[in-house]
């Protein structure tokens, strides 16, 4: 934040402190219309706070401070799109048969990639860095290093998910040769790892293209809404075989890397909107779907 006000200044020409003045922080403030009401929130708080800085040093008396006009507006809570599985196999096999990438390979890229974030309900973030090294095929294990919180985890996946990865790991050998144990494990045709920007793209492309949207008010699909409908799913189906859910929820904690089980408590709260309609027919399991669509063996 500070090097954008930092830059903003010099455009502006702005070479001693007390140059600054109102309209230049509602101006700069303007000057990102694409921020959302959360980044807006906590980007202000930043700026108020550095020149609360400036004026604990002198810079400015409480009276010429001119952060004390900004208002911070408090964000509704972000409401996450929750995938049913119906939703995730639409999508898998968007990704599987309809997406265009600059070789057939990338199809297998993109449908493996997605479908390991749901299926091990991980962030974007930890995929994209996922190494040859860190994906153990034979005990079907995978090793996250340096995750958000700074903590290591190493997680199982089942038997479906380590068919998907090993015959996608097979198809990269096959066209860019042995990778190094220290290679990303997702790449593009060409052998480049794919930014994350540029899957969040991806992602959102194939859910307008098949009409997943938020009708209720909400943001659109985000690649994270995969995570949390992992969690969300998982809660519901611990609920359909009889268990409590909070009693679970030091497991899943756990699992999604989450420093303390209060993080994921709030998927509680999202799963009531799904227990109301618990009285649905019991929805088929995401293997149980796969199965039954044959698009999703991989070419040999």
């Amino acid at each position: 934040m500070l090097k954008y006000i930092d830059r903003y200044l010099l455009k502006q020409q702005v070479e001693n402190l007390k140059e600054v003045n109102e309209r230049l922080l509602l101006e700069f403030l303007g000057s990102f219309p694409h921020w959302g009401a959360l980044t807006r929130y906590c980007n202000i708080g930043l700026l108020k706070e550095f020149f609360q800085y400036l004026e604990r040093r002198g810079e400015f008396t409480p009276q010429r401070n001119p952060a004390r006009i900004l208002l911070r507006v408090v964000p509704h809570p972000y409401i996450p799109f929750i995938f049913s599985v119906k939703n995730i196999v639409e999508l898998l096999s968007y990704f599987r048969n309809n997406f265009k990438g600059t070789h057939d390979f990338d199809r297998h890229t993109v449908f493996t990639f997605f479908y390991l974030i749901y299926a091990c309900g991980l962030r974007i973030s930890e995929a994209v860095r996922l190494q040859v090294n860190n994906v153990n095929l034979t005990e079907r294990t995978l090793f996250i290093h340096n995750t958000k919180f700074g903590k290591d985890r190493l997680i199982p996946f089942g038997r479906r998910a380590g068919e998907y990865l090993s015959a996608y790991h097979h198809l990269r050998r096959e066209r860019l040769g042995e990778p190094k144990e220290t290679d990303p494990f997702f790449v593009q045709s060409i052998g480049r790892p794919y930014s994350k920007q540029r899957l969040q793209r991806i992602f959102s492309s194939a859910c307008e293209q098949i009409g997943l949207r938020n009708t209720s008010g909400g943001s659109n699909p985000r690649v994270h809404d995969l995570r949390h409908s992992f969690a969300v799913n998982r809660l519901y189906k611990w609920y359909l075989e009889g268990a409590d859910p909070r009693e679970k929820l030091v497991l899943l904690s756990i699992y999604m890397g989450h420093v303390d089980p209060k993080y994921t408590e709030h998927y509680l709260h999202i799963s009531k909107d799904l227990l109301r309609i618990a009285a649905r027919p019991l929805e088929k399991s995401l293997d149980e779907w796969l199965k039954e669509r044959q698009v999703f063996q991989f070419d040999e």
